[in-house]
């Protein structure tokens, strides 16, 4: 996969995850206004209306529920954009450790660096 793709990709789930978080909101304040007002409907009204609040309460419930409960649990499965840039990072650097030439650039970047220290203590044991 092309990197730039994973990235686009990562910005996309983000966008989402904060779309998918505004939209439950939008939904729970929009309901909940309408359960106080039928709430309230039931004490002052007619019989035909509180049978029409009960019936329209038992149909916004399930489906609240079934809206609300998937949109949680995918808000939740989304990892955040850092993670998602962690991820990405690892499998790209696990990658390139177990390619060959990756493997050769990090054999000579450690005999450099052993190299490097190895001259540095022989200059302070000179001084």
């Amino acid at each position: 996969m092309d990197i730039s793709l994973l990235f686009y990709l990562i910005n996309i789930f983000d966008n989402l995850s904060y779309a998918l978080l505004y939209f439950l909101i939008i939904i729970v304040l929009s309901v909940f206004p309408l359960f106080i007002f039928f709430s309230s409907l039931d004490k002052y009204s007619s019989d035909a209306e509180i049978e029409f609040s009960k019936s329209l309460k038992k149909a916004i419930k399930p489906t609240l529920l079934y809206v609300a409960i998937p949109m949680i649990v995918v808000l939740i499965l989304i990892p955040s954009k850092q993670d998602m840039y962690i991820i990405s990072g690892l499998v790209i650097g696990e990658r390139i450790v177990q390619s060959d030439k990756g493997n050769e650039i990090l054999n000579k970047s450690y005999d450099l660096i052993i190299q490097k220290l190895e001259e540095h203590t022989k200059e302070e044991v000179n001084d």
